[in-house]
């Protein structure tokens, strides 16, 4: 997984629930992003999707030699913006709904099941970018 995929992961879930349960996005404020990058930045981090995301958004950012944050507060919002355009679209809702209700009915739901559910929507690895191993 690159470190933009790691990001993407680590907001999902947030965005996910948030817009499956109420077609909502939250985006956070820039000030809660800097938060989140400067507790990576300090070491005091935890283990939260957010400082999951900074870490990664930092390790992007230092790539360039960028030191104040900014240019990772960028990565980060690259990675929300695709998690958001991924989530919200139709096929993706309507896998993600079918995939809750599968789990309500089911609650040892195998991994193979969960992906022919989810594959009715969405073919394996279509996302994928070229090049990447598919596991």
């Amino acid at each position: 997984m690159t470190d933009l995929h790691q990001i993407e992961a680590a907001l999902a879930g947030d965005v996910g629930a948030l817009f499956a349960a109420h077609r909502m996005i939250h985006r956070p404020f820039n000030e809660e992003v800097d938060l989140a990058l400067s507790r990576v930045a300090s070491g005091c981090h935890g283990t939260c999707d957010h400082c999951i995301a900074g870490v990664f958004a930092r390790h992007v950012a230092s790539r360039s030699g960028e030191q104040d944050g900014a240019l990772a507060r960028d990565v980060w919002r690259v990675a929300e913006s695709d998690v958001i355009d991924l989530l919200c679209s139709s096929r993706m809702s309507a896998a993600i709904h079918s995939l809750a209700a599968r789990l309500m009915a089911d609650t040892d739901l195998t991994g193979e099941a969960a992906h022919s559910t989810i594959e009715a929507f969405i073919v394996f690895g279509e996302f994928a970018e070229e090049g990447t191993q598919i596991v």
